[in-house]
Formats: structure tokens, C-alpha cells, sequence
């Protein structure tokens, strides 16, 4: 009854709502998620599809992961966990709120990159990294691009499909 319009799909909403509504909506929308929503489904999750060392961090890996694209909602991208990462240099802030962290492999070195996280501080060394294998235009080869990570001794929250 506070629109003047809606509709959309799954996946989608669409709505339009009289300015003046919007304070009502926000009020009913609230109340009924304090109603539905138990804390638990409040916290982000990560859904691992497992776990890496970093010397298995490689383009083998990349090309192999590239078969199961495309990736979507019905095929998430694949979210693996780093155990105990060792850096071969000094972390490097970088724009706005990026970093780039330098991890030790099997083979040499992998780029790790945080895009607009760095206000929550730059991982520790032993920690453990939660992210996606993706190619680098940019460096030419695999890098991880983070999504979350835990310094050394925290338990990571993520949950392990």
C-alpha cells in the first residue's frame, strides 16, 4: 500500500514509492526483519570450497577452476582458504582503500589483493586468507583477490562447504 508501483523477479525488485512513504516503509521493513531474521543470519559468511596451501596457488589451478565457469548464483565461484601464509615482502597499501599483500609459494611469489578493505587493517603473517583465484591483466598471472581473513590465532568464521 506505500508504492506506486512494483514488481521484478527473483533475482531482482523494482519499486517506486512516494518520497514521503519511505520513513513508513523503513519502519515496517525493520520491524518485520527483527521479527524474521534470527542474529545468526545477520553475520556474513563465507562458503569455502576448501582449502589451499600456497604452493598449490598456481595457473594450473586457474585453468582448472576456469572449467567450472560460468559462475553465478547457481554456481557460486569457488571461495578457498589459506592456512598460515607466510609474505615475501611488506604488504603495500594502495588507492583509496586497497592493499596488496606478497605470499610466499611453492614456485616463488602470489599477489594477493584487497580491493576496498584496507580500513580493516592489513592481515598478519600466519594468518589465514579467504578468497577467489583470479588472472591478473595487470601482473600477467594468478592472483588471490581477498575477501576476508583472520590474523594468526583467530578461528576464521567462514564455513566449509
Amino acid at each position: 500500500d506505500l508504492f506506486d508501483s512494483f514488481g521484478g523477479h527473483e533475482m531482482a525488485a523494482g519499486l517506486t514509492i512516494p518520497e514521503e512513504n519511505i520513513p513508513e516503509f523503513r519502519r515496517r521493513l525493520e520491524a518485520h526483519a527483527r521479527e524474521t531474521l534470527s542474529t545468526g543470519q545477520l553475520q556474513p559468511r563465507l562458503h569455502l570450497a576448501g582449502a589451499l596451501k600456497a604452493s598449490e596457488v598456481g595457473e594450473a589451478l586457474f585453468r582448472e577452476l576456469e572449467l567450472l565457469a560460468p559462475f553465478g548464483r547457481e554456481n557460486p565461484e569457488p571461495v578457498f582458504l589459506l592456512d598460515d601464509v607466510r609474505f615475501t615482502r611488506r604488504p603495500k597499501v594502495f588507492g583509496n582503500n586497497h592493499f596488496k599483500l606478497f605470499l610466499r609459494t611453492g614456485t616463488g611469489e602470489c599477489e594477493a589483493v584487497a580491493f576496498n578493505l584496507a580500513d580493516r587493517g592489513v592481515p598478519a603473517e600466519g594468518g589465514q586468507l579467504a578468497g577467489v583465484l583470479e588472472w591478473s591483466d595487470y601482473s600477467g598471472c594468478v592472483q588471490i583477490r581477498l575477501l576476508d581473513w583472520t590474523q594468526p590465532g583467530e578461528s576464521h568464521r567462514a564455513a566449509v562447504a
